[in-house]
This record gives C-alpha cells, structure tokens and sequence, in this order.
C-alpha cells in the first residue's frame, strides 16, 4: 500500500495493538458463547483510549475497510449480496483524508455501510488503485462510487460528501436500488424474429395446403363471377371454326341457359373441382368447348402448384434461418462440464445472461452473438477489466482459456 503524508501522524504500534485486543475479544466471546464478556472487554477497551491525537483523526476506516484486491471485493459483493463502495485515495489531497476523518469515522455512516455495502479503499498510486483510475477514469477527489459488483458497472460516483450528505445521497441511492439478488438482472430481451421463426415452424404442412388452396379458389371465385360470358366467348370461337347452322346455334344457346343455372349451386371447393368437370361432359356435346374448360381446369391446378412452391420455399427459408441460428450449439462442450456464467451488454443497453459449459469454444459465443444480429464482421467483443479483445482471439480456444471462466461481463460493441 502506497504512503501517505499523513502516515507520520499515526501510532502504527497502537493500531496494531487494539486489532490484536479486537481479536482476542472476538475469540474471548466465541469461547464462552456468553455476549456480556465481549461487552465487557469492549468498555474496558473504550475507557482506555485517550484523548484523540493526529493520527487518530486521519486514521484510515480499518473495520470497515475490505482486505483484498478489486476482484476479490466484487466476489464477496456478489456472495453477500451487497453493493461495492470504492473510495480511491490520494494522499496529496487533503480533501481525501477529510473522509477519513469526518465521514468514515461518523457511526451512523459506518452503520449504513457495514449493513449495505463491501467497502474498499485504495491509494492512486497502487498498483490495484491505477488499474481502477484507468478503467473508471478517475478525474476528481475525493473519488467514491457505488458500483454493481457481478458486472461492474459504475452505478454513481459521489465527490463532495460530508456526513450528513453522505447518509442522504446513501438513502437516495438505497431507495432507487433496494437489493442485490439475481432477480435484479434484467431478462434477456426477446427477439421478435425467433417468435415469427417458431410460428412458422410450429405451422403443419396440411394447414399451409389449406391456406394455399384457399388464396388459389378466391381466385377461381373472381374469374366465374360472370361464366356465361366466358362461354359465349367459346360459342363464337365455335362459330368461326365449324360455320355450323343455326340449329346447332339454338342448341348451343341452350345449353348455355341449362349450365348458367346449374353454377349458382355449384360449390367451389377443391373437392367438388371434378365434379364440375363432369357436369360439362355431359351437357356439352362440342369437343372445343370441353377443351376449353379443361384448359382453364389446368391453369388453375398450375396456380395452385405455384402457390404450394411458393409457401414451401418460404418454409425452407424460414427452416435455413433457424438452423443459423442454432448453429452456435455446435460448439458448445460437454453439458457435464463446469459452467461459464456469461453476461452480455449489447450496443442497444440491453443485457442477456448466457450459460455455456467452460470448455465449449469461443466460437460458440461469437456465432451465440451473431444469431442476436451482431454479426462479427461489423461488431467486436470486448472485456473491460481486465481488457481483452475476445474478437482477436482464436476461436478454438475454450472459454476457460480465454478467461471467461466462471463468469464474465463481455460488451458487444461497433467496431
């Protein structure tokens, strides 16, 4: 740990001594089991200390403090489910060491932090303390903020603080995020297009027949709406093929009247197609007008041919898009393997929570990625502390190799 200026006003010696006191208080209560001898021991420990020197003032929060490094502290966030406040130290600042002595000290903080949060203190020039000065660009003292420990997102940096605004902006703070448990994360966003890919698939061949055969006879509805003119179009035809008398005319004519009124009980569906059929063998006689009629039977049937074509390639299309989609599932390993607890941040806010085995490879989350719409040509993933350019890596790598093991926070971000 880095110096401070302040250090020369600290009795280390003494420190030293009322930790071990502490200890031996705690180990004194844990032995008997009964609560009024480490009450004891703590009084006669309060009635010893004197009045308060120097180094008593700018004395670091050494029972709130979290010993461990920066990773260490947001695991134990995330085991006690607690929020992590980071307070970077620089001992050229006195406005830092003002902490120490105003706010640290105050009881009513040190309650609201020892019941909310895991507390970690770090000076600039540590080696920890300039790695978290680079990631959270650090610009202004005294520097404390509150940040989300499973991803590490920085949700509020405060930097003029006193007690009582410390406890105020603290319960502001509390009140907009109650508590941290994995039902705070928010759900991975849903995906219209996987629904209408479900929909399609979901849909059985006899229902799109049904709906093909149905779009084909509207259009066979439209076309007989007037079939008497369409059959006196195939009497003049006849006409100028056969020059027949006028006889034959009449008849014609006849058979006309009889077929115009049999089709207003004629039923258009696909069961009833061949029976019409056979009501025209009989009632007309003329070879040309029976062609005709089977001629425009066949363009119909050619129709509906089209439409079933039609529908089946966009079945495929629909089947294609879907097996891309699940294509990272490929490359996932073995589902006994231990898991790789991923969350994603996507360039639209959103996040999506991931679970692969750790020896899948990494290409399993760049296809998982790209069936999200972020394709790798034109997006990158990245890994912010430590930074890592997953993108750049090689993809058969497993997860556990690249570092993405047990969990990891990746941001989806433009390249």
């Amino acid at each position: 740990m880095a110096r401070s200026v302040f250090d020369k006003f600290r009795d280390f010696e003494a420190e030293t001594k009322r930790q071990e006191e502490a200890l031996l208080a705690s180990a004194a209560a844990a032995a008997s089991g009964a609560s009024t001898s480490s009450t004891r021991v703590v009084s006669a420990h309060r009635s010893r200390r004197k009045m308060k020197t120097l180094e008593d003032l700018f004395r670091p929060p050494i029972d709130l403090i979290y010993r461990g490094t920066f990773q260490a502290a947001r695991d134990a966030g995330v085991s006690r489910k607690r929020w992590l406040m980071v307070n970077v130290q620089d001992s050229s600042e006195f406005p830092c060491q003002v902490l120490n002595r105003d706010v640290w000290s105050n009881p009513a903080v040190k309650t609201i932090i020892k019941e909310h949060f895991i507390f970690w203190q770090v000076y600039h020039d540590s080696e920890e303390g300039q790695r978290y000065m680079m990631f959270y660009q650090v610009s202004e003292w005294p520097h404390v903020a509150v940040l989300d420990p499973r991803t590490g997102e920085c949700l509020v940096t405060w930097n003029k603080l006193d007690a009582v605004t410390f406890c105020d902006l603290v319960t502001e703070f509390l009140s907009a995020h109650p508590g941290l448990d994995e039902n705070s994360a928010p759900p991975p966003p849903k995906k219209p297009k996987l629904e209408l890919s479900d929909s399609i698939l979901e849909a059985d061949e006899a229902s799109q027949i049904e709906a093909a055969i149905k779009a084909s006879l509207a259009g066979d509805m439209s076309n007989k709406s007037s079939p008497k003119t369409a059959e006196n179009d195939g009497d003049d035809d006849e006409d100028d093929d056969n020059d027949d008398d006028d006889d034959d005319d009449k008849e014609d004519s006849d058979t006309l009247e009889t077929f115009d009124s049999d089709t207003d009980e004629v039923d258009y569906s696909l069961d009833n197609k061949i029976t019409v059929k056979e009501t025209v063998k009989r009632t007309f006689n003329g070879d040309t007008i029976l062609n005709k009629r089977l001629v425009r039977s066949d363009e119909d049937k050619n129709t509906e041919i089209s439409n079933l074509n039609n529908e089946e390639k966009s079945c495929d299309s629909a089947n294609t898009c879907c097996s891309s989609e699940e294509e990272w599932k490929s490359y996932l390993g073995p589902s006994a393997d231990p898991e790789s607890k991923l969350l994603l941040r996507l360039p639209d806010g959103s996040k999506d929570i991931v679970s692969m085995p750790s020896s899948s490879k990494l290409l399993a989350l760049v296809k998982y990625v790209g069936s999200k719409g972020f394709s790798n040509e034109q997006y990158e993933l990245v890994t912010n502390f430590p930074r890592r350019e997953i993108s750049y890596m090689d993809f058969d790598v497993t997860l556990k190799d690249a570092g993405l093991f047990p969990q990891e926070t990746v941001f989806v971000q433009a390249r």
